[in-house]
């Protein structure tokens, strides 16, 4: 539909490209036909066939395209108004009759009535054209703490141990499993019926739930201070997981709890490193948690593989973009002697200072060795000094990074400012 739009002067703008997709049961194209056999409003429309033949004009045609969009079709969402928004398009969504949803929270530039009349229409195209106001400030998202490592380095555990840590300073802290194969929901002997983060995907995908509801989707562990948030039921259901959705759905969880520990996959490939957008949609998760992590744990065996997989992962997350100050290298379960931990600093020192950036990778921490298997099973409590150990080290590449965002300098992490192992605690 191109629409003659006249500004509060009267004065007429260059004609606006206004595409439309609609449902076979609405009867405003009707209206709309009527209007231009009449003469009342110059319009000529464009309806597509397909959401993939909207993003096809999308993509074709130039300059900013108004869509009008059918709130009946169960298709417009919000991952679709997303899309939209970021092919250059302004989604005006039409109230439906049977189907009703906050759109502009959604992402809806504007919202037609379901009966709308001419001067609605053109009011609402020239709105959307016009320069809009900024709009006012969400509350303050919490830090994010993302924990990834190659497999069977213990990153599952290191995140449940973290999110012990913080809890101890932090009344609501979230740890959300954000892994493909997630295995958190074993790991706390949590099965059932428990909603799980593609649940709180999906239900952002049609509207912003408040954050009592997305507080009671998270299954409350008391034995250590925290709140699960289950991941996937199979791998599979990566599919379910839309970028739109999931980025709304991780602005929720941070501003639902005080702190989010989330246990992540490292795989990060996507169109622009390998070529293929399905690679890409299938490491979503995987991209927008570490994205937006305030900082990011990699965790490695102290073994000559795992130190070589841990470096590997973390120049895996430089090249895609992760800042080196967001990066916290953990040695787990490493019970070896003072001097084979320096030379352990010293390798992974040298593998990572050849890659750009990886200078400003702080020193890495070292975990202990402790037996976990018991109090997994019976959802005990961790050894509180390693949950500690992780907090404090965490908290203070947060506080850091925080400092080196705000100056261009770059502060140097102090040699064991980062924490230590008691010897003595190893007989725990």
């Amino acid at each position: 539909m191109h629409c003659d739009v006249y500004d509060g002067k009267g004065l007429m703008r260059p004609r606006q490209a206004v595409l439309g997709l609609v449902s076979r049961t609405a009867s405003w194209p009707q209206r709309i036909a009527a209007w231009v056999s009449s003469g009342a409003v110059q319009v000529a429309v464009s309806y597509c066939e397909s959401v993939a033949h909207l993003q096809a004009r999308l993509g074709a045609d130039r300059g900013t395209q108004v869509v009008l969009l059918d709130g009946d079709l169960s298709l417009v969402d919000r991952d679709l108004l997303t899309d939209i928004a970021t092919g250059g398009g302004v989604p005006v969504v039409v109230e439906g009759r049977r189907r009703r949803r906050d759109w502009v929270r959604l992402g809806a530039a504007e919202v037609l009535p379901s009966e709308f009349d001419r001067a609605q229409l053109l009011r609402a195209v020239g709105s959307v054209m016009s320069p809009r106001a900024a709009a006012p400030p969400e509350r303050r998202e919490s830090a994010l703490f993302a924990v990834t490592g190659p497999g069977g380095t213990g990153a599952s555990v290191t995140a449940i141990a973290l999110s012990q840590g913080l809890a101890v300073e932090h009344r609501r802290v979230l740890l959300a499993d954000c892994c493909l194969h997630a295995e958190q929901a074993m790991l706390h002997n949590a099965h059932g019926s428990q909603p799980g983060l593609s649940d709180v995907v999906d239900l952002h995908a049609e509207r912003t739930p408040d954050h009592r509801q997305i507080r009671r989707s998270a299954l409350g562990i008391v034995e250590r201070g925290y709140y699960l948030l289950p991941g996937l039921p199979r791998a599979r259901h990566w599919s379910r997981i839309r970028a739109g959705s999931l980025q709304s759905a991780l602005r929720s969880l941070r501003t639902a709890f005080d702190v989010v520990v989330a246990d992540v996959d490292p795989e990060v490939e996507g169109e622009a490193e390998g070529g293929s957008i399905d690679v890409e949609e299938r490491n979503v998760l995987a991209r927008t948690v570490l994205t937006a992590a305030d900082v990011v744990l990699v965790v490695g065996q102290p073994t000559m593989k795992g130190i070589y997989a841990m470096v590997r992962t973390m120049v895996e997350l430089l090249e895609f973009g992760i800042r080196p100050q967001r990066l916290l290298p953990v040695v787990n379960q490493s019970a070896a002697p003072p001097a084979a931990r320096a030379e352990l600093s010293r390798t992974v020192r040298q593998l990572i200072n050849g890659v750009a950036g990886g200078h400003a990778v702080g020193p890495a921490l070292f975990a202990p060795t402790v037996a976990l298997d018991e109090a997994l099973r019976e959802r005990d409590a961790l050894p509180g000094t390693w949950s500690a150990m992780l907090a404090g080290a965490a908290t203070t590449v947060l506080g850091r990074r925080g400092a080196q965002g705000a100056t261009s300098a770059l502060t140097p992490i102090a040699a064991g400012s980062l924490g230590h192992w008691d010897d003595a605690d190893d007989e725990r």
